[in-house]
């Protein structure tokens, strides 16, 4: 049976959909920072691939007018024997 304790360290988001969102909507990093009012440390967070909290994901929705999954997508664990 699998357990979230299985997978814990494979559970990441994948924010490439945001770079790919930034670069059709013709916005930038610097923009979403100092032009829209995005926390840069936030914006850093992503940019390297760590944790950020679910408003910030929520921001960049509103802010880009997009849906979660053109910010953001669940990367698929790493299939363990059960």
């Amino acid at each position: 049976m699998r357990t979230l304790r299985d997978i814990r360290e494979d559970l990441e988001l994948d924010y490439s959909p945001l770079f790919e969102t930034l670069k059709e909507r013709g916005e930038t990093g610097y923009s979403l920072v100092n032009k829209r009012g995005f926390s840069q440390g936030t914006y850093h967070r992503i940019r390297r691939g760590l944790v950020v909290h679910s408003t910030a994901l929520a921001q960049l929705c509103y802010l880009l007018d997009c849906e979660l999954n053109e910010v953001a997508k669940l990367k698929q664990p790493n299939n363990k024997s059960e």
